[in-house]
């Protein structure tokens, strides 16, 4: 929906009242960086992301559009926002993470790249907090995660460990399952995906991973990754399955259980059938308790019988 423009009596078109609330917030924002870090990271900041068009492109984006028409045309893509929001531009700070990106990637994952036809804003009613690939329209969505200033957005490092927490927050806001962590008995624990427990692979700018990141989606669906390469084990030797039962045979096997698939639990259910039902997505995430609470339905079995269940358990709840 376009912001309706009024005419006042004079004959002169008024200022959308959207886009003079944006450039309001914008300016509170600066002054407000302003007072908590002091003049000279303000500058600093100001002449990194004003887009050479001084303050009236840090606090109103001036410009904005005319950067994103010369960058589509630099790297033969849409870069900037869809045709039915057109006012919802990237900030200069942004562009300049963009820009960065794209020249240093090679032309064949960029311009030459049918999979790959736009990089654009997120919508102001977009619910996700995390940017994303669309491989059906062939475009990146960068989000500012949890409504984040996108001039603090694009300073935000992985190696700095309170960024990296809030950035774990958003890339994990739209998983599913996160919520029965309590169920699994894992709640205490704190889940990272931005880099694991390793500095070593948690470091450079949020903004510029993640565009590489989501690039790379778009250059595995050229490549036919998923159909024709991910199966090889330089790859990765990753295989998919339509039910949950060849995954239950593979995790009892590697506990050795696979000599005793056919014992029966309580409800004369056998052992096989039993964790392929417990390790199902759909329970999973309905009942977490029937993976916990899987060593209960086989009480009469001997002391290394259950060693080895909780081993399965245990398994089954990290890869939740």
């Amino acid at each position: 929906m376009h912001a309706r423009r009024e005419t006042g009596t004079d004959g002169a078109r008024a200022v959308p009242r959207a886009r003079t609330e944006r450039r309001n917030e914008r300016l509170a924002q600066a002054m407000a960086l302003q007072r908590t870090v002091g003049n000279a990271v303000v500058i600093q900041m100001a002449n990194r992301n004003t887009g050479g068009y001084g303050l009236g492109g840090l606090v109103a984006n001036t410009g904005a559009a005319q950067r994103e028409t010369e960058l589509s045309a630099k790297y033969g893509i849409r870069i900037g926002p869809p045709e039915d929001r057109p006012n919802d531009h990237f900030s200069h700070s942004m562009l300049n993470r963009i820009d960065g990106v794209l020249g240093s990637l090679p032309t064949q994952d960029v311009r030459e790249n049918p999979e790959l036809l736009a990089i654009q804003p997120a919508g102001a009613d977009t619910e996700s907090a995390a940017s994303l690939y669309d491989g059906n329209d062939r475009s990146i969505t960068m989000v500012s995660p949890f409504g984040m200033p996108s001039w603090l957005y694009t300073e935000l490092n992985r190696a700095v460990p309170w960024q990296r927490s809030l950035m774990d927050k958003g890339a994990m806001a739209d998983y599913e399952g996160i919520s029965e962590d309590e169920a699994l008995g894992i709640a205490g624990e704190k889940r990272q995906v931005m880099g694991g427990t390793s500095d070593v692979l948690a470091n450079g700018n949020l903004v510029k991973w993640t565009l590489r990141h989501e690039i790379g989606h778009s250059v595995d669906k050229q490549a036919g990754w998923a159909q024709n390469l991910k199966h090889e084990p330089r790859f990765g030797g990753w295989e998919a399955y339509d039910s949950s039962r060849p995954v239950a045979i593979a995790i009892l096997t590697e506990a050795e259980l696979d000599s005793q698939l056919d014992v029966t639990d309580r409800y004369h259910m056998p052992l096989i059938d039993s964790v392929a039902v417990a390790l199902d997505p759909e329970v999973a995430r309905s009942t977490p308790e029937r993976l916990t609470n899987l060593a209960a339905g086989f009480t009469d079995q001997d002391d290394q019988f259950k060693t080895r269940l909780d081993r399965v358990v245990e398994f089954a709840v990290r890869g939740s």
